[in-house]
């Protein structure tokens, strides 16, 4: 198997036969998946399997400066408005990702790049936006559009703090112009209905624009770190990253020295503040899920339509993409999956949590099956942090409707489970797809998603058709990420800035005061922060503005409110991040 162009299996009738070492291979692969995933679900049964705690620690308030500092970001409706304004004037510069760019260096200085001309301008506005950030903080352009801030700390011994997000959006359909409220990139900023409107007002730029003000406003009232600060913000996140993020780590890690030594790094998250049946949490992810692109190509003979055969290109990759829809990846819940702390966080300080779920918690160690396949039932939410994910998004095939296709392609996006890998992930589509090439007798070549130069192979002299799996170079396959750890200190310092930030009269709605229960969480999606790994092993994923609603779809839109509790949860921690000891 693992040798290029190995047979897998013979044509019908023995037509090209198996050598016996190959047979031989085929049986020890066979034998190591089925190791594999016993190895897997044993480990998720061991009586040792412990359902984590769920101990909150309250509330942590810097110690140093004006209490009443961030009265601002609540009280002083002028400041309000206009933070709400300069993130409005952010979403009316569009800076679009689009597919056709993943992985393609931009263009030298200076040269003509007219599907990233939104970039500079965005570099622009932000410089008169914030003069005392600007004038404050190093300012590093790398890779002609991705941004690097240094705000130097008084002590440069200590582990700096780094605050990621991205200044790219995915783009809007045309096809749903008029679906949208507002034009799609008005920013339109409605006091009315408590909305800043437009691409990008949700995913990402209140992470971007808040940090900045959370800066402008400390500068302003005279703070200077001891600590270190750094902003990364990529330009290509949509699209993987490979051109922004990548090439900010590595000038952070090469030119800084900085692997190893980040103390904390905090990125983006998704629906990280809930409520549900009066119970409020705070999920902030402490890993997210591997990544996987591949794409599937069918040739078959072209021809007439009168006279088809029993099945067309198209019928055959239906084929294909039923067996692969039929055969789900196993959904599997180990103690070491993040989303467990979630469940249990739940279980334990929700006074409307599921008794059916406390009850499986209860018996996790012997029986953590019944707790998965319960879950699974509930939501494909609730499923996928369980699970890896496949999803069958683009498919072409035929150019007129009396010719016969003869090329079928598909591309397919999917998330590697926590507990899984890509190697395993593969095995899991080698094996789905290899019965059908036997049943409608195609030749099937698999390219090792991993290495390249690896096919996996089945060859007949009298197959309909050419069915090839692989992998593109700019797809970027990535593993699970490592998962940090809930009892760090800087796991402590996070948890208690939301407690401090979020529990505030009004933060989250108009005169209420909210408790939060601050649980970790896995990240279905993936961020930028796959290129930091080597750099803190405190990485944290954290969606700080509240009643955003519509991000990658029509109307997207941020709440003015959430996005002044942004700015305070950035303020807040830039603070207490300097007082850790």
């Amino acid at each position: 198997m693992d040798n290029e162009n190995a047979s897998l299996l013979g044509g019908p009738n023995n037509a090209q036969r198996i050598s016996r070492n190959n047979k031989l291979k085929l049986v020890f692969i066979g034998a190591s998946i089925l190791a594999l995933l016993s190895v897997a679900a044993n480990s998720s049964n061991s009586p040792s399997a412990k359902v984590p705690q769920c101990t909150q620690n309250g509330p942590i308030v810097p110690l140093t400066g004006n209490p009443n500092w961030i009265d601002l970001f609540s009280k002083n409706r002028t400041y309000i408005l206009a933070a709400a304004e300069r993130l409005g004037g952010a979403v009316r510069i569009p800076t679009v990702s689009f597919d056709t760019t993943r992985g393609v260096p931009p263009p030298p200085e200076g040269s003509p790049d007219p599907i990233h001309d939104g970039f500079p301008k965005l570099h622009a506005y932000l410089q008169t936006s914030f003069p005392l950030l600007h004038a404050t903080l190093e300012r590093v352009v790398i890779q002609r559009y991705a941004l690097l801030y240094i705000w130097k700390g008084s002590d440069p011994s200590l582990e700096p703090l780094v605050l990621m997000a991205h200044q790219d959006t995915v783009p809007v359909l045309p096809d749903t112009l008029s679906q949208w409220i507002h034009e799609p990139f008005s920013g339109l900023v409605d006091e009315e209905n408590d909305a800043i409107w437009g691409r990008g007002s949700v995913d990402t730029k209140p992470s971007l624009l808040g940090s900045m003000e959370a800066i402008e406003v400390l500068i302003g009232n005279g703070f200077a770190p001891r600590k270190t600060v750094y902003l990364a913000f990529g330009y290509d996140e949509e699209i993987s990253g490979t051109e922004g993020s990548q090439f900010v780590a590595k000038y952070m890690e090469e030119t800084l020295g900085l692997t190893g030594k980040v103390g904390l790094v905090v990125d983006e998250g998704l629906d990280s503040l809930t409520t549900e049946n009066g119970f409020n949490l705070a999920v902030v992810s402490t890993a997210e899920k591997g990544y996987m692109d591949y794409h599937m190509t069918l040739e078959t003979p072209g021809g007439h339509s009168s006279i088809p055969p029993l099945h067309t290109g198209i019928g055959l990759m239906s084929q294909v993409i039923n067996a692969l829809e039929s055969n789900p990846y196993k959904v599997l819940l180990t103690d070491t999956n993040p989303y467990l702390g979630t469940v249990a966080c739940t279980a334990e300080h929700s006074p409307n949590a599921d008794p059916h779920v406390r009850k499986l918690l209860q018996n996790f160690g012997r029986n953590s099956e019944a707790l998965a396949s319960y879950l699974a039932a509930l939501s494909l939410k609730d499923r996928y942090r369980m699970a890896s994910s496949q999803a069958i998004d683009i498919i072409s095939g035929g150019l007129k409707v009396n010719a016969l296709p003869e090329l079928v392609t598909v591309d397919l996006n999917n998330r590697i489970s926590i507990d899984s890998s890509i190697t395993e992930f593969q095995a899991q589509i080698l094996r789905t797809i290899l019965p059908v090439a036997n049943q409608f007798n195609l030749n099937f070549t698999f390219t090792d998603f991993l290495d390249a130069n690896k096919t996996h192979t089945r060859t007949s002299q009298s197959a309909v058709g050419t069915l090839r799996v692989f992998a593109k170079p700019t797809d970027s396959p990535l593993e699970p990420s490592p998962i940090s750890s809930t009892a760090s200190k800087e796991w402590k310092l996070v948890e208690g800035t939301i407690h401090h930030v979020y529990e505030r009269e009004g933060a989250v709605e108009k005169g209420q005061v909210k408790t939060f229960t601050v649980a970790p969480g896995l990240m279905a999606g993936n961020t930028d922060t796959r290129y930091f790994w080597k750099m803190s092993k405190n990485i944290l994923r954290f969606a700080p503005a509240p009643g955003g609603q519509g991000y990658h779809t029509v109307n997207e839109r941020a709440s003015i409110r959430g996005y002044m509790t942004a700015i305070t949860f950035f303020h807040e921690l830039i603070r207490n991040f300097d007082e850790m000891a």
